[in-house]
């Protein structure tokens, strides 16, 4: 028992002053935000009749007083009853008392002599929690790195504000309290994770900030979860120098975001831009669009014949890749090259700029701006040029005249005719005049108008409207039949005003090249998850439309689904999109029980490739079992019967997985007929049900704690794509896993070497 512990006392005593100096903390916190508001309201009576820049200092000053304290304020309420999980005690180098440190999601000092009373797990000298074992030990804190002995490494079960249990840490207890929480339910994972972070894990959060980070994680490694923690991590460290806005994190689909949402505020990031690729591009397009669903291209490649397949491999493939990029990069040379009239700026028959400066202006001179802002500054620079040479075409006008007169005065002797001519030459100055005094700047636009104008999805439609010249951008030539299939799909989007994800990064280039992006949808830091399901030509078109190179993307190729457009190899991005990432890999998988990782592993060696492995740790359970159903009547049984045992032994959040959107419309009828609740998910569906029903495409970052593989008349093939489908569908499961099919070799069951 806790109360058994030789420092229960002592540790006990210790958790009642922090709880009370919390306390203490929020009631005076209280007073003061009152205090701040007083001041604003006040500021605001008299913005009217004082010095108004006085009043509005005053405001701003009080408005960001009170924020502060707002969000100091929130963060110890959170954790008022569980100020902290761990402490180490450490003895630095030449000193002789070990100072110790307690570790929470928030840091707290004396406010008399600032001493921490906890110091917040994203600290320098927490890392000695995550990383240190009892001996030896350095940290790194700014560019001092602090050497000495770690004596105690501690961590508390501490439930609804009380003491539950103490436990001293050396491997043999991590192990314990890492099962522990690995056994709880999926609900209550991602919050707790501060408490638990592994050495591999926290290597991965703590890595390099300045630089791009590429991680390898097998499938329940805590991907998604490192993620968070990392963006906290980072927000931690450069808080007075980024806003959370500026950071984006890019999920799979909207209810994967959904999914994670609820773990946001409790690691303090819920402030940053979350989105999907297709939602990020279309903010920076300022273009809703008509996107094929990525999951029906998917289904091409389950269910489609072997040409469909070839044709749809190709034409992702293509687009993902820099050889497309560089045909989108010819034609916008082709465009920048007559991106303004071809010809000189002239007022009447005066020129003002020649075509030749015109073009090294643009071409040049401003190659450092979008197309359209290199356009407005030579606009500027056409209506000042306008405006001052008014004058001198009116002089040159009047000078033109003399000389013309000059002229006629020595060649015309006839006085009639001479009279006349002159006559003719006053009206044709006046008129001449005339038409220059009238003229305007308008003139600038009207010019620029010469030019035909196109909007990005207009300049895309017309990058596939011509063979010939499309042939002319490439640098690595296709076969008739690729490019029969690239403009047979064209033409075929076109009709329908509809556009693939494929199509996207192309148009994030053209809308960069062209229009420029808003500064607004810039980002500092971007975390990409489910990486491998990008292509480098995604990436390419991402770091240039967000102005950062700062990604950190997550990933398994074994899980690459979407590899026929995504990245097949890390190596890939790395060399073609991120040369100076540092690359790390988690291997160990924390989701799944040994049982259910060692099937998946084996399932997903049955193909050529090899993929990396990986190690489940600590937890066993039941062996994964196959049950048979041939008849309706058969599912209902056997569903029920497995539903309703999950239930039983408290597994919260069960899924009914199938290989094909028909499959789960099929789970959906069979459970409606056993009156069971059940929701079956769509890509942008939220999860609300205890049971959900889901194809496995969509089922990818998600975990339950129980799963059923359902599957009627289709089945999982050798190839690599049905493998990395199945493996996938495999790893959801925390707890338990079974298979519901008329046989077992539709989910290659036998295939696998006992």
């Amino acid at each position: 028992m806790v109360c058994n512990h030789p420092d229960f006392q002592i540790e006990h005593d210790y958790l009642m002053y922090t709880k009370d100096y919390i306390k203490s903390i929020l009631e005076i916190s209280e007073k003061e935000q009152e205090n701040y508001e007083d001041s604003m309201k006040e500021a605001f009576i008299n913005l009217d009749y004082l010095d108004s820049s006085l009043s509005y200092i005053n405001i701003l000053t009080n408005a960001r007083l009170l924020d502060m304290l707002k969000n100091d304020l929130a963060s110890l309420i959170k954790v008022k009853d569980k100020p902290y999980f761990g402490r180490v005690d450490f003895l630095k180098d030449h000193t002789h008392t070990p100072a110790t440190y307690y570790i929470g999601k928030v840091s707290l000092y004396r406010k008399d002599t600032q001493e921490p009373i906890i110091v917040d797990w994203r600290s320098p000298v927490s890392n000695l929690y995550y990383d240190g074992r009892l001996g030896d030990v350095s940290y790194q804190s700014g560019e001092t790195t602090y050497h000495g002995k770690l004596t105690k490494k501690r961590q508390y079960m501490i439930e609804s504000g009380e003491l539950a249990d103490i436990r001293d840490i050396d491997m043999t207890t991590r192990d314990e309290l890492l099962q522990k929480s690995l056994q709880e339910t999926s609900d209550k994972r991602l919050n707790e994770i501060v408490a638990t972070i592994q050495a591999e894990q926290n290597e991965v959060i703590r890595a390099d900030l300045t630089k791009p980070m590429i991680v390898q994680g097998v499938a329940g490694s805590g991907k998604t979860t490192i993620a968070l923690h990392r963006l906290s991590y980072f927000i931690y460290h450069y808080q007075d120098q980024i806003k959370p806005e500026q950071m984006m994190i890019l999920a799979p689909n909207r209810m994967f975001i959904d999914y994670i949402s609820e773990s946001l505020p409790e690691l303090g990031v819920d402030r940053i831009t979350q989105a999907t690729f297709a939602v990020y591009a279309e903010q920076v397009l300022g273009k809703s669009l008509k996107i094929y669903p990525a999951v029906k291209e998917l289904e091409t490649m389950i269910n489609g014949t072997k040409v469909d397949k070839e044709k749809q491999a190709f034409i992702a493939g293509f687009k993902g890749s820099v050889a497309f990029e560089k045909v989108v990069l010819n034609y916008l040379t082709e465009v920048r090259n007559h991106y303004l009239p071809d010809r000189p700026f002239k007022l009447e028959q005066f020129k003002i700029m020649s075509e030749k400066r015109l073009k090294q202006l643009f071409i040049k001179e401003y190659r450092y701006l979008p197309f359209e802002k290199r356009k407005e500054k030579i606009v500027q620079l056409l209506k000042k040029s306008f405006r001052t040479k008014k004058d001198e075409v009116l002089k040159h006008i009047e000078e033109q005249f003399e000389a013309q007169y000059d002229k006629i005065a020595h060649r015309v002797k006839d006085p009639l005719l001479r009279k006349e001519t002159v006559s003719d030459l006053l009206d044709n100055k006046a008129f001449l005049r005339e038409r220059v005094k009238k003229l305007t700047v308008s003139e600038v636009t009207k010019f620029m108008k010469e030019a035909e104008k196109r909007s990005v999805v207009q300049h895309y439609d017309a990058l596939f409207s011509d063979r010939v010249r499309f042939i002319s951008y490439l640098e690595t030539p296709l076969t008739p039949q690729q490019l029969d299939w690239l403009f047979e799909e064209a033409e075929s989007m076109r009709k329908k005003k509809t556009y693939s994800l494929d199509d996207l990064p192309a148009l994030l280039v053209l809308k960069a090249k062209i229009d420029g992006i808003d500064p607004d949808l810039k980002m500092k830091y971007v975390v990409i998850d489910e990486g491998q399901d990008y292509s480098v030509f995604q990436i390419r078109a991402l770091i240039r439309a967000t102005g950062t190179k700062l990604f950190n993307v997550l990933g398994d190729v074994t899980q690459g689904i979407y590899s026929y457009r995504g990245i097949s190899d890390w190596d890939q991005l790395m060399n073609q999109a991120l040369p100076s990432a540092q690359d790390l890999y988690l291997k160990k998988s924390y989701r799944t029980t040994i049982e259910i990782m060692n099937l998946a592993s084996a399932i997903v060696s049955l193909g050529d490739k090899v993929y990396p492995v990986a190690e489940p740790v600590v937890r066993h359970g039941d062996a994964p079992a196959f049950y048979q159903a041939n008849e309706t009547k058969d599912y209902q049984l056997v569903l029920k019967e497995l539903i309703e045992g999950y239930l039983n032994k408290g597994h919260a959040r069960i899924a009914l997985i199938s290989k094909t959107t028909a499959g789960t419309k099929n789970i959906k009828t069979i459970l409606n007929g056993l009156a069971m609740e059940s929701q079956l998910l769509g890509e942008t569906d939220k999860i609300e049900a205890d049971i959900v029903i889901v194809p496995v495409h969509s089922a990818k970052g998600l975990e339950f704690d129980a799963a059923i593989l359902v599957q009627f008349d289709e089945q999982y093939e050798a190839t690599d794509q049905d493998l990395k489908l199945l493996y996938v569908a495999i790893t959801r499961a925390m707890h338990k896993l079974d298979f519901v099919a008329p046989e077992r070799s539709m989910f290659l069951l036998d295939a696998i070497q006992r």
